[in-house]
């Protein structure tokens, strides 16, 4: 879940494995992709990587941010017909 913006990076909660519920910690330096949708329910993918882990009122990841023109758009399909 997204937590705070910063500059060329945002923080985020810890991941929660959906097989097991408990908090899957990634090391620095982890890359992969990042997907998110916006109020309209446009989905979009980035690349990004973990510079590190943050201490505040909750225990954050650090994310890096690239610019918004490398975000490449997702086409979903509601239904899928066999």
């Amino acid at each position: 879940m997204f937590v705070e913006m910063g500059t060329g990076c945002f923080y985020t909660d810890f991941p929660i494995d959906v097989e097991t519920g408990k908090i899957a910690f990634l090391m620095d330096g982890t890359q992969f992709n990042v997907t998110f949708s916006n109020e309209e329910q446009a989905v979009y993918v980035f690349e990004s990587e973990v510079p590190g882990k943050v201490k505040g009122r909750i225990p954050m990841m650090q994310l890096l941010l690239p610019e918004a023109e490398t975000f490449v758009k997702i086409q979903w399909r509601q239904f899928v017909w066999m």
